[in-house]
């Protein structure tokens, strides 16, 4: 079974009274974000340390 087929299929059902789509480009988006906000704001919701330590690398290695 195509799991993924599945979940496309089930998007686009939920997604029948929006008949527009709006495309951007985000190339560069990820720059912009402040990532030290963006840790606080996940810390919030999660307080597992492997967790968020691997944001935290993410983060830094992505654009440190």
């Amino acid at each position: 079974m195509n799991f993924e087929f599945l979940r496309v299929r089930e998007v686009a059902a939920g997604a029948k009274d929006f008949p527009f789509v709006f495309r951007t480009d985000v190339k560069g988006y990820y720059r912009s974000i402040n990532h030290d906000l963006l840790y606080d704001l996940v810390a919030n919701y999660v307080d597992e340390p492997e967790v968020l330590g691997l944001v935290e690398q993410y983060s830094a290695t992505r654009y440190g």
